[in-house]
């Protein structure tokens, strides 16, 4: 590892979120989404403007908002169909910042 500004650290974590094929969001403390990639959109069905909103009102799966609760601290991982798609979704705490992190892979070659 090499140390590196802020800027290039910003930089950096922008191009991966955005270049990976894995869906990604991220809540904050207070259970409001703060991020949500493009491979996400591409996977589940978002509302417009997502950002700031309580995850169901981003991505309407009941599934998935209940593992994004903050109340939440443990790992769940589970899977779900979404239209054509088989997904295997994997949810973390943050910490010690609070808020939670989806990451969603698309594993519909892998199952047929």
């Amino acid at each position: 590892m090499t140390d590196s500004s802020p800027d290039i650290d910003a930089e950096l974590a922008r191009v991966m979120l955005e270049s990976s094929p894995n869906g990604v969001m991220v809540t904050d403390s207070s259970g409001n989404v703060r991020v949500i990639n493009r491979a996400l959109g591409d996977m589940l069905p978002l509302v417009p403007n997502s950002i700031g909103r309580p995850p169901i009102e981003a991505v309407p799966n009941q599934e998935l908002a209940d593992a994004m609760k903050t109340e939440r601290s443990d790992e769940v991982e589970f899977t779900l169909s979404s239209g054509n798609r088989d997904l295997y979704i994997r949810v973390v705490p943050l910490e010690p910042a609070g808020g939670r992190l989806a990451l969603v892979q698309d594993v519909t070659s892998l199952r047929r």
